[in-house]
């Protein structure tokens, strides 16, 4: 059994952490370099490789976080250890896998996910005794290899918080003796105290065992995200820790920037103040580079910066948040054409679609997700969290040129062979919703040579038709010929809870159609498509929250400065713990669909569909049955713009009683209001 093997060879290393955590890193890289797992590419948006290589502290690119550090005693052990007992290790599971008459793939990831869970609960028993860079290290583990144990991540997240809570209060304390002493020699008076080691230019301890850097704590909230572990709530209770050295962004590594922007993105929180000061940094960097760094070694930095660039616009596209800088960084990225690997021109592509369709569109960017870009003619107002530089151009002055230089980028990203020859999965996906909002005129893909119009399909094909046609990413082909795209149907339980009310009304409906590149959840009559928008299908914005914040801070300031500095509330960042409560609550914050979900919306509307969209929030709100009866009778006829209930009600198929009257009794007031009570 394997279990028993790890249980034997775990006896080793129980009274030693660190014998632990290392076992488990060089376990975790075995397993990731064997292939059995399947791996993303080698560059992408996840982050497996540094911008900045050679840097020491939690990897990025499979390097130990501790370095050349480990003696060679331990070195060694763990080496016999890992060669000798092969049943304990991943070497094991990878020949099991690679042999296909010994076991399938399933059942070597069931035995190494039986061999990790017993590593796991004996890492779980030793978080007490770990330091900072070892739980850190813990988590970079398991997400190498994607094994989720809550009860492990729960224990370390809530122990590293404690570490660098105090980390961070003694860095503050010993700042403040510091500014003391600099005060008191500055005067000439004679000080008996100095600080025994002074703060780094990023206002941290050069000693990498008490704190973890910017680079650190982020990668640490990755992983907890890429495992699914890290939501909204919880990454509110570490903002404190992520603003304190949000301060401090010129001393960040080009890496830690859109490494930040990719983990909100993968949580759907907006943080517009994180992301504002990120943007901001990012484009300040990039612009310092195109005009101090010669030829050569800015090719050489560009070629580093392109997975970056691409993570950083990807994430901001997903987030629906665009400003003066993000467009600097947007502008900047044209120069890495040339640089980008085949996933990023996709997620790049992607992004300029997002940024088309729905940051840049005056209803649902500026209307239905806040977004910064405003194409209409009333002013927008200025806040420190959407401008920091408030000597930057408007975002009114750009919207129009913005969107013309998306269109030529996206062309030169797309009309690339090497693009449309990708396998992987997530990306064909994503190229089929590139080809189907050409086709129906969402971005446009013409040349000065070329402006034959790709949906009418009149005159000789574009370069871009021809691609997708030869590689079957249409829907349908020029020729008529329809390719059928593989899809996983799954439906939700919130989705199931509607069936009762379709068929107690009568609604003729298909459940899961696919449409396009996308599969609608209910398809009726008349060309309408009924979508369930889950929690999945909406993000935090905390842009809201933070004016909450404000007015709580102004009616607790009598509060804070009476108190005495024992009863006042502390924080990391200065905030009272009551105003991070309300921070927290959910009920501050706007709930606004992804931009994801947007686009769908948009391209199917686009196709000649009508989309209902139910929200969960409005539809779990009425848990009785006739409630959600009559909800979804008012959406259906507000959102497809019926005038006569009587006309609606015959067009869908909504069932009357036997005595001929409508199945709503008091539709006698709605003939007169116009809408269903």
């Amino acid at each position: 059994m394997p279990g028993m093997a790890a249980t034997e060879s775990m006896q080793r290393v129980t009274d030693c952490p660190r014998r632990l955590v290392y076992l488990l890193d060089q376990l975790s890289k075995t397993a990731a370099k064997t292939g059995c797992l399947p791996q993303p590419p080698r560059r992408t948006h996840t982050f497996d490789q540094s911008i900045d290589p050679g840097v020491q502290g939690v990897d990025h690119a499979g390097a130990s976080v501790f370095g050349n550090g480990v003696p060679d005693g331990m070195r060694a052990e763990v080496w016999h250890h890992d060669s000798s007992d092969a049943a304990s290790g991943s070497t094991s599971w990878a020949m099991a896998a690679t042999t296909s008459d010994r076991h399938s793939k399933k059942d070597a990831r069931q035995e190494f996910l039986g061999v990790w869970n017993v590593y796991a609960t004996t890492a779980r028993d030793l978080v007490p005794s770990m330091t900072i860079s070892e739980l850190a290290t813990v988590v970079r583990c398991c997400c190498r290899v994607r094994f989720t144990k809550h009860s492990l991540l729960k224990r370390i997240s809530d122990r590293l918080y404690v570490l660098l809570e105090k980390a961070f209060l003694q860095q503050t304390l010993a700042e403040t003796t510091t500014r003391t002493a600099r005060t008191t020699r500055s005067t000439g008076s004679l000080t008996t105290t100095s600080p025994s080691s002074g703060p780094s230019n990023d206002g941290a301890y050069h000693d990498s065992k008490k704190i973890l850097d910017a680079r650190e704590l982020c990668q640490f909230l990755h992983d907890l995200a890429k495992l699914e572990y890290l939501k909204p709530d919880l990454f509110l209770r570490w903002r404190n820790l992520v603003t304190a050295h949000a301060r401090g962004l010129g001393a960040w590594r080009s890496f830690d920037l859109p490494l930040l922007v990719t983990t909100l993105a993968r949580i759907g929180l907006r943080d517009t103040y994180l992301l504002a000061a990120v943007s901001r940094e990012l484009a300040s960097r990039l612009q310092n580079d195109l005009q101090d760094e010669p030829s050569q070694k800015l090719s050489a930095r560009r070629a580093d910066a392109s997975a970056g660039v691409a993570a950083f616009l990807y994430g901001t596209a997903v987030l629906n948040y665009v400003d003066p800088h993000v467009l600097d960084v947007l502008d900047y990225s044209r120069s890495l054409l040339y640089e980008f690997s085949v996933r990023e021109r996709t997620n790049v592509a992607f992004a300029l679609l997002l940024y088309r369709v729905v940051a840049m569109d005056p209803v649902r960017g500026a209307v239905n997700s806040g977004s910064l870009i405003a194409v209409d003619d009333s002013p927008r107002p200025r806040t420190a969290h959407s401008y920091p530089d408030h000597d930057h151009p408007t975002a009114t002055e750009r919207p129009g040129a913005a969107a013309r230089q998306i269109d030529k980028f996206f062309s030169a990203l797309i009309l690339d062979n090497r693009v449309l020859a990708e396998t992987d999965t997530r990306a064909r996906h994503q190229l089929r919703i590139l080809a189907a909002s050409v086709e129906c005129g969402l971005i446009s893909t013409a040349t000065q040579d070329d402006t034959t119009s790709v949906r009418s399909g009149e005159g000789r094909p574009t370069g871009f038709d021809e691609l997708l046609d030869a590689h079957g990413l249409r829907g349908k082909g020029r020729h008529g010929s329809c390719v059928e795209l593989t899809t996983n149907t799954h439906t939700s339980v919130f989705q199931k809870s509607a069936r009762r009310v379709f068929e107690e009304l009568g609604v003729v409906y298909k459940e899961e159609v696919r449409v396009g590149p996308y599969q609608v959840d209910y398809l009726l009559k008349h060309r309408v498509a009924v979508e369930f928008d889950g929690y999945s299908h909406f993000y935090l914005n905390l842009h809201s929250a933070e004016e909450q914040r404000e007015v709580l801070h102004r009616q607790d300031d009598d509060r804070v400065a009476t108190a005495t500095p024992e009863q006042a509330p502390r924080s990391a960042d200065n905030i009272p713990r009551g105003m991070e409560k309300a921070v927290a609550d959910k009920s501050c914050m706007q709930h606004l669909r992804k931009a994801k979900t947007l686009l769908k919306h948009a391209l199917l509307e686009a196709m000649g569909i009508r989309v209902v969209s139910v929200p969960y929030a409005d539809w779990l709100s009425g848990r009785q049955f006739e409630k959600r009866k009559e909800f979804f009778v008012n959406s259906l006829f507000q959102q497809t713009g019926s005038t006569q209930l009587s006309e609606f009600q015959q067009q869908f198929g909504i069932r009357r009683n036997q005595s001929g009257q409508h199945e709503n009794p008091r539709d006698q007031n709605t003939r007169t209001c116009g809408v269903v009570c």
